[in-house]
Formats: structure tokens, sequence, C-alpha cells
């Protein structure tokens, strides 16, 4: 089995794309000793980058070592002296969302909707979207900032405007990580999703069913859907959380694994 391959097989099938375009970057940093840059990448894709990049012994700077982010780029760059890393070559642009909120609180959902559904913008030139009562922020792709200011006007009811702001003001996001230990029949999606949300196996294979849940930001609607360490599991309604490690058997048989939860303060 080639190198490339027995890395491989410690991701999921269909990760296999992503990890192609990881290398393709990493093709043509070699070749012409210039820095690539990814789009955003949510956590999933910048963990499985890292182990790539790390792998093949490349030099790699991500955003999210230097700002608070969910989702990040990469630069992929020549090493040291033939690049020093400046953090404007994320290309990286806040933006505030003005609006009135006397009447109106625009959730993620709207300004994302708005976004991707009505305006068409790709999700991979928009980052976080952080949003606290009467604020919204955006990190966007710092090629699309005219186009954002210029088309986007109206999310849900109100009437937004949108003005550039220095990384310093990014919001803190509303929500911390917690630790929790759980036990479980199986590695099943079905069997985890009911031990993590205390509902019986039942309601999770419904949530499975009605494609309510995602592996890797990625819908799933098999329930025998297997889980492995360091796979973020989210559930519309109930929130996200990632399997952190498995610490082996109960001695009833049963799996040990401590996962990490987003809660929201």
């Amino acid at each position: 089995m080639t190198e490339k391959n027995s890395l491989y097989q410690h991701f999921r099938p269909d990760e296999k794309l992503f990890l192609e375009k990881i290398e393709e970057f990493i093709r043509k940093v070699e070749d012409s000793y210039f820095i690539q840059v990814t789009d955003f990448l949510d956590p999933r894709q910048v963990y499985v980058a890292k182990i790539l990049l790390t792998t093949r012994g490349i030099t790699y700077y991500v955003s999210s070592d230097y700002y608070e982010m969910e989702y990040a780029k990469i630069i992929i760059s020549p090493p040291s002296p033939f690049y020093e890393m400046d953090f404007s070559d994320f290309g990286i642009s806040l933006l505030n969302i003005n609006y009135n909120d006397k009447f109106n609180q625009l959730t993620h959902a709207q300004i994302l909707g708005t976004l991707i559904h009505t305006l068409g913008i790709k999700r991979t030139v928009i980052g976080d979207i952080i949003v606290k009562k009467g604020q919204a922020q955006l990190l966007i792709d710092s090629k699309m900032v005219s186009y954002f200011k210029n088309n986007i006007h109206k999310i849900g009811r109100s009437s937004v405007s949108l003005t550039e702001d220095s990384l310093e003001n990014l919001l803190e996001a509303d929500e911390f990580n917690e630790s929790v230990d759980i036990l479980t029949s199986s590695l099943r999606a079905d069997n985890i999703i009911a031990s993590v949300l205390k509902v019986s196996r039942t309601v999770a294979m419904k949530l499975i069913s009605a494609e309510k849940v995602k592996i890797n930001y990625m819908v799933i609607n098999k329930t025998s859907e297997m889980i492995s360490v360091n796979d973020i599991i989210s559930v519309r309604g109930y929130g996200r959380f990632i399997i952190a490690s498995d610490n082996g058997l109960s001695k009833q048989k049963k799996h040990k694994l401590t996962i990490i939860r987003k809660v929201h303060k």
C-alpha cells in the first residue's frame, strides 16, 4: 500500500476529494514557491488538512491560531526564509451587520439563508457568523467585501447596512465547550446520539432519517453510520458535539467516550 493510500484510509471515503485538493495545493507550492490559500474550511476540514500537511512536512498557518474563529483559512507556504507569515495574506475581512434591533433580532439562520439562498453566495467564502443581542458580524473572504456591501440591504424583515471593521473588534461567540463522559453500547450514530442527547434510540433514528443529523458537516441518513474519534456531530435543534476520545470498554462491554459539547452561555 502506498504512503498516500495508507494515510487516506484513516479518513472517511467522502473526504478523499478534499484531501486531493490539499495535495494539489502542496504540489503548486513545491513547484512555484508561492503560497496557496484555502477557502474557509470547517473545523473537520482544518483537522484533516493539518494531519496531511504535517505528515508531508509542509509549512502551513491556520487563521484560527491568531483569532478565535470556527471556520478558518490555511496558508500553505514554502519554508522560511522563502515566506514570512503575514496575516493579511489569509484574505479575511470582518463586516458588522448594522440594523435596528428594536423589533427584530437577526439569527444565524436568517443571515446564512440570505447569503446562500437569496444571493447565491458560496459557503466557502463565508467564515463565522457571530450573533449577539442587537449585534451581528460576518467573517468573509476579503475579495467579497465590496459585493457584500453593495448587495446586502435586507436580512429577514430587517433593513441592514454593512461596515468593515478591524479583526481586533471580533465579537466573542456566546458559547463554551463542556466535556462529558458517556457510555454507549456501540459506535453507531443512532446509539451515540441517543446516549449524548439522553433520548431513546427510536428518537435518534428518527432524527437521522429526517436528515437532521450531520457528521463532519455532511448530512447522513443511515442510522448504522459508524462514528470515530474527532468526528463532529450536529443535530438540528440539539446543538453539536465532537468525539474527543475513546476510553476503551467498561466492565459491561460498553464504549466509554469523552465528548465535547458546544453550550450557549
